[in-house]
């Protein structure tokens, strides 16, 4: 019989699948190879399996330059009729964009990246300008099937500012740009003594009212710190 695919006669195959090939013959074979294009698949390539007149050939993981037209060949003789093999590149496709929570972020604030393949795929690389980021203190990369993450913990002004990408194979996201800004504290009330003028002796209050709450504090007269040791801070 000639020489058939075991199932999706005329379908294409997708790289990475599995390529069966079938053939039976009037006799026992005394040898069988396999041939694209006229040119022997090497054997390393191919699993051979001879049951009595029955010829089976297995190709696992098919590459994109193995499409052609593949034969029999058996004792070194007789040729099967070709069959034809198309195989298509196996490209990533984005169901869900790259898209982040939001795209201003404060000083140490975490930023979300997430997106969605139609299928899991191992040759993902996250990019910032264009340019491969590494996993760090600050940076890590997740995947779970075809969805995939990257989270910035503590994001900082000048390492995180950027525009970020993720490139699976060599289809890239969409572009997505975030801004990281330290956050600069605004008097909502100005500072205020508890009277004026004192008299020597007394006691002197002052407050203020931050619009977020501060790292540090001081007091300074005449643009001087107050010492530490002369006056008590609350905050």
């Amino acid at each position: 019989s000639v020489l058939t695919r075991s199932s999706g006669t005329f379908s294409p195959l997708t790289e990475g699948e599995q390529l069966i090939l079938e053939c039976e013959l009037d006799t026992t074979p005394t040898n069988v190879q396999l041939q694209i294009n006229g040119e022997k698949v090497p054997e390393d390539r191919v699993k051979t399996e001879v049951k009595d007149k029955k010829i089976k050939f297995t190709l696992d993981n098919i590459k994109l330059d193995e499409s052609g037209n593949f034969t029999a060949k058996v004792n070194d003789e007789v040729e099967s009729k070709p069959v034809s093999i198309t195989v298509n590149a196996d490209i990533p496709k984005f169901v869900k964009n790259l898209t982040i929570n939001k795209k201003q972020f404060d000083l140490g604030e975490t930023l979300n990246f997430e997106c969605t393949l139609n299928k899991p795929f191992n040759e993902v690389v996250w990019l910032k300008d264009g340019q491969p980021i590494e996993q760090d203190e600050h940076i890590s990369f997740s995947t779970d099937g075809p969805k995939l993450k990257l989270t910035v913990k503590d994001a900082q002004p000048s390492d995180h500012t950027g525009t970020y990408s993720v490139q699976v194979k060599n289809v890239e996201s969409d572009k997505v740009p975030v801004t990281v800004t330290k956050k600069v504290p605004k008097f909502v009330k100005d500072l205020k003594p508890n009277k004026t003028p004192l008299t020597e002796g007394e006691q002197l209050i002052l407050e203020c009212e931050l619009d977020t709450a501060p790292t540090t504090v001081q007091l300074q007269i005449n643009g001087e710190k107050v010492p530490d040791d002369r006056v008590k801070t609350e905050v």
